[in-house]
């Protein structure tokens, strides 16, 4: 069985994502839904590590466009739109982390480095709405 570490307890303060595991209550029991839970967990696992050898932004797009592909078509229509609207909340992130391309390292380490700097504030109101548009996803769940 699929289970995901929670980068809210690796990165105190990062919205809970990659919480699901396939063993919890949160199992639904729609397998549309778990087969997207599971697919976005592996996913997340690489755009966590991806960014120690590439930019942020293309690892935030390597995780976008992998989300994309995935066939939501048999989950339930709230589903589909609150994780729309989270995959949207992801891209609305790479602007803001396209002016530190140059910096490395596993994702929530570059987030915290990205929140103490000069365009902090304006990039946690981004991770919030990651955050709060995960909570929708849930919700949904």
């Amino acid at each position: 069985m699929l289970t995901i570490i929670c980068f809210f307890l690796l990165c105190p303060g990062m919205p809970q994502h990659e919480s699901f595991d396939m063993n919890d209550e949160q199992a639904t029991g729609d397998p549309c839904i778990e087969k997207i839970l599971a697919e976005d967990a592996k996913l997340a696992e690489m755009r966590n590590t991806s960014s120690e050898i590439m930019s942020l932004a293309v690892s935030i797009l390597n995780y976008v466009e992998g989300l994309e592909a995935l066939d939501f078509n048999a989950c339930p229509e709230g589903f589909q739109k609150a994780f729309k609207a989270h995959i949207g909340a992801w891209r609305d992130l790479v602007p803001t982390v396209q002016d530190y391309e140059d910096w490395r390292g596993e994702m929530h380490l570059l987030f915290d480095r990205i929140k103490s700097s000069k365009g902090g504030k304006a990039f946690k109101k981004k991770v919030d709405k990651v955050g709060k548009t995960w909570e929708a996803v849930m919700k949904e769940s």
